[in-house]
């Protein structure tokens, strides 16, 4: 269940197939929500970018139940007037923005949200949103890519898991690779085994 005061870290696992059941692709997807600044933020981790048809999917997992509600809330609470607008490239890459009108008396409506698809139809840019301003923009990207027939994709967590005992090293710490080499130097300058 989704409880909008808890922040929320997940790594999600996709897999989506062709119709013969071989892989089209696979990743992992990073979630990450900040109660504070009620921000979603949607990272490649490892593998491909993942299909714009699975980010509704992957967020249903990351986030639970709950979620889209609480979204749609903050979405009706905003004060200014708003539009989606879609912008096609020369590549077919699209560009969904939500436009704010924010003083109609001066003709100002910035873009205030973004969510780029690759010309692959891929979020190879990742996500970075108001929590609020993802239901424009989810519904129209939605219209042109709904999540596959279910059976054709997975999407489950998968972390992150605990990073165990002992710290990482600094950057530019030694390795101990020279030192290895140099004991077993010694050890052949000694007439020692010192290896295989």
């Amino acid at each position: 269940m989704f409880d909008k005061k808890e922040g929320i870290l997940a790594h999600i696992r996709w897999v989506i197939f062709k119709e013969n059941k071989e892989v089209w692709g696979r990743g992992i997807a990073g979630v990450k929500y900040i109660p504070a600044f009620e921000r979603l933020r949607v990272k490649q981790l490892a593998g491909e970018a993942p299909p714009a048809c699975l980010l509704l999917p992957v967020l249903d997992v990351a986030l639970g139940e709950g979620w889209a509600e609480e979204a749609e809330r903050l979405h009706l609470s905003r004060a200014n007037p708003w539009r989606m607008e879609v912008r096609t490239g020369a590549s077919g890459a699209r560009d969904y923005r939500l436009r704010v009108l924010e003083d109609g008396e001066f003709g100002y409506a910035p873009v205030r949200a973004l969510l780029h698809v690759s010309m692959s139809d891929k979020l190879n840019e990742g996500v970075d949103l108001w929590l609020g301003a993802v239901p424009p923009l989810m519904a129209k990207l939605l219209e042109a890519h709904p999540p596959p027939p279910r059976g054709s994709y997975t999407v489950e967590a998968c972390g992150p898991r605990p990073l165990g005992e002992g710290g990482f090293g600094p950057p530019g710490a030694p390795s101990g690779l020279l030192g290895q080499i140099g004991a077993l130097e010694v050890l052949e300058a000694l007439g020692g085994e010192g290896g295989a």
